[in-house]
């Protein structure tokens, strides 16, 4: 029992480093997007967004739809926001529905504009 317990707090621990470490290469990214250091910027950005995390899947989704240190590209773009948004994330939400409204990298659908 008292190794269950050492266990589980050897898990919370690792747990909250690892969203300590996320939050702070996150936190990176946005001060590269503020220095105009986009490249810089995805290259954080990517790894955060292909393991999850909500905001970096909307920033990056953001770049690529702007162009800003990638090639510019409404399908990825609309692919991350999806992604993002499926996590209940209220701004990639607001975004694909514009995304459906426009035929921003996915087909125009009013219902679906509606739905996001």
């Amino acid at each position: 029992m008292r190794y269950l317990q050492i266990w589980i707090v050897q898990m919370i621990c690792i747990c909250m480093t690892q969203t300590a470490i996320a939050g702070s290469a996150l936190n990176d990214a946005k001060m590269a997007i503020r220095a105009h250091e986009f490249d810089r910027a995805v290259k954080i950005l990517y790894p955060l967004a292909r393991s999850g995390d909500r905001k970096a899947q909307y920033q990056l989704a953001v770049m690529l739809a702007n162009g800003q240190g990638i090639q510019p590209s409404e399908n990825k773009a609309s692919y991350w926001m999806r992604k993002s948004a499926e996590q209940g994330y209220k701004r990639a939400l607001y975004s694909m529905g514009v995304y459906y409204e426009r035929g921003i990298g996915v087909v125009e659908d009013r219902d679906k504009a509606r739905y996001w």
